[in-house]
């Protein structure tokens, strides 16, 4: 890789089922935590040897920001979309997307337009009954 980056190796996959994606990575609960599952895990990022000035500037900002309620109301309206879209509760999806749109900044519209598109396409054509939540395009448009 370029820039002195070096290779993420992933340890582990927090979703009920191995990634079609990552095949041959693990789940959390293979690795000795049976039940555990997670959808999404966000993380930040930086330079090794970070100054900790600048850490520490990061940690209040993001804390901050993660403690209004604004932000607790739009990851919970981010929960429920999850959590329908995964059960396969289109209308419930739908809804909570209606609920983020309004919730969230502009520049995640894109974002929700995906995932109503998703839904539509699954109304037409459903997943597996033994899908696991990982969407498979169909066609190569958005």
């Amino acid at each position: 890789m370029d820039k002195g980056f070096r290779k993420v190796r992933p340890l582990a996959v927090g979703t009920a089922a191995r990634s079609p994606a990552l095949p041959d990575v693990p789940t959390v609960a293979e690795q000795g935590y049976p039940g555990f599952e997670a959808a999404l895990w966000l993380g930040v990022m930086g330079p090794a040897n970070m100054p900790k000035p600048v850490v520490d500037r990061l940690h209040r900002e993001i804390a901050a920001i993660v403690a209004t309620p604004e932000f607790k109301a739009l990851a919970q309206a981010h929960v429920a979309m999850i959590v329908a879209y995964r059960a396969m509760q289109w209308a419930e999806a739908e809804a909570a997307i209606a609920q983020c749109r309004t919730l969230a900044p502009p520049s995640l519209a894109g974002y929700y337009d995906i995932m109503s598109k998703r839904i539509e396409e699954f109304r037409h054509d459903p997943p597996p009954p033994d899908w696991d939540g990982v969407y498979v395009a169909k066609s190569k448009s958005g």
